[in-house]
């Protein structure tokens, strides 16, 4: 019995397993769609047992089920936002500086603008008779300042303190006891002797 060859590491994978896998994820799941997209001549030369046997068998290799794991990290990276990237985010926004897209002559360059990016919350453009007005208005670095302090906790919690006279009467059979700031139970009252 000759032994199986080990497969390659996952960064030297066959181009046909990592379209398998690429095919594998965009057709959720469904092994034979995914072989049938990676090897269209063979869909003409199998017949639909065997397609579906090899599909299956593809999608079992530890080098695919790896490349499939290595593939929707990539995806799931690029579309949740992590803790750092906000903090970059908000700290762009608040050292945005628009004074960075003026020219010499103290007007807006529309290049300069738009490499603002995301510090940019709305561009205007609108034809005058004396030339193009540029409107721009940016995002309140103040508020990105204080979103920041929130996600760090620089803020620490604010104690508000009330000192009244608070009354209220027990109906334990024992008296009204006046104490101000302070709630009195008669199990926590010193008895003296």
């Amino acid at each position: 019995m000759a032994k199986r060859r080990k497969m390659a590491d996952i960064t030297q994978l066959k181009p046909d397993i990592q379209d398998f896998a690429y095919a594998f994820i965009e057709a959720q799941g469904d092994t034979l769609r995914a072989f049938d997209a990676t090897y269209p001549d063979r869909v003409i030369q199998l017949g639909n047992q065997e397609r579906r046997r090899q599909a299956h068998a593809l999608a079992q290799r530890a080098a695919v089920k790896k490349e499939v794991a290595r593939i929707r990290e990539e995806l799931h990276a690029d579309f949740v936002i992590g803790q750092q990237e906000a903090l970059r985010i908000l700290s762009d926004l608040a050292r945005a500086d628009l004074s960075t897209a003026l020219n010499d002559d103290g007007s807006l360059d529309p290049i300069k603008v738009k490499a603002l990016g995301r510090a940019l919350q709305t561009v205007t453009c609108k034809e005058t008779p004396a030339g193009n007005e540029i409107t721009v208005k940016m995002h309140d670095p103040k508020a990105a300042i204080a979103q920041i302090a929130s996600q760090m906790a620089w803020n620490q919690p604010v104690r508000h303190e009330i000192e009244e006279k608070v009354t209220f009467e027990l109906n334990l059979g024992g008296p009204v006891i006046d104490a101000p700031n302070k709630a009195c139970f008669p199990a926590q009252i010193e008895k003296g002797d």
